[in-house]
């Protein structure tokens, strides 16, 4: 579970450009594919997976959100300081 924690908190961290995100995903699937002699550990990651997949796209659509809003704040300070010039 704290891996799991760690593992979102770096997706998060990587801010809006989601490469660390999917490199984590992109190595899950690996784990997943792989050999391996624990059962209980490829169904970690394949609860992982997805979980993290679904930060990215939380992430990626709040932060879509935050700059269709902050778009025209920015254009209304550029007018307001063009017409202060003025």
């Amino acid at each position: 579970m704290r891996d799991f924690v760690n593992d979102v908190f770096q997706t998060l961290a990587s801010g809006p450009d989601p490469t660390l995100g999917l490199c984590l995903i992109c190595d899950l699937v690996a784990m997943i594919l792989g050999p391996h002699q624990v059962p209980e550990w490829r169904t970690t990651f394949m609860y992982m997976a997805p979980a993290i997949a679904i930060v990215i796209a939380a992430d990626y659509y709040l932060d879509a959100r935050r700059r269709i809003g902050l778009v025209p704040r920015i254009t209304q300070r550029l007018h307001q300081a063009e017409g202060s010039r003025t």
